[in-house]
């Protein structure tokens, strides 16, 4: 394994540590590594060589992740409102290249809304607004391992809304 991954609700408030070492057999190994933070509620932070921010109702948003990496994509949304998030990997060469989207939805309050982790080449969470604000939508890789890298192309589709269609991309009004 090249990766880990540590999900839990804080009970009180305050400060964290994080504690990091050498989780291998013998304990003994060096190297570097990249640690990501995800906190919901909260507005996300994007580094300069990292993907994430706004999504856009209609548009996609392509992006890539690397071994362990957390992608952190906000938008709003009001009561009643009907959510599809949809998160598939990109690969010219056809097939798979190890990476398999992961993708985790939470609410205004910080619950975990929906997730799919499954082993395909693109997942989808669906729900219904139960609160009106900023949702969280996370990309990771979902494989049992946890630690593909890959590209992929995120989509945020959320009605009723106004949409806004990517360039080279479809959609729009019906006649």
């Amino acid at each position: 394994r090249n990766a880990v991954e540590v999900s839990a609700v804080a009970t009180t408030a305050g400060s964290y540590t994080v504690v990091v070492s050498d989780g291998g057999s013998y304990l003994n190994g060096t190297g570097t590594y990249r640690l990501h933070l995800v906190r919901a509620p909260s507005e996300p932070t994007t580094g300069p060589s990292d993907e994430g921010g706004p999504l856009a109702n209609g548009a996609t948003s392509p992006a890539s992740i690397h071994q362990g990496d957390l992608d952190v994509w906000s938008f709003t949304a009001e009561i009643g409102e009907s959510i599809v998030l949809r998160a598939g990997e990109v690969n010219d060469l056809g097939g798979t290249g190890g990476f398999t989207p992961g993708l985790r939805l939470y609410g205004p309050n910080g619950s975990l809304v929906a997730s799919e982790l499954g082993n395909a080449n693109a997942v989808e969470v669906e729900a219904t607004a139960t609160l009106s604000g900023q949702y969280l939508a996370v990309v990771s890789d979902g494989g049992s391992y946890i630690d593909g890298a890959g590209t992929y192309r995120l989509h945020l589709a959320k009605t009723p809304g106004v949409l806004e269609i990517s360039a080279g991309d479809e959609g729009g009004p019906l006649t």
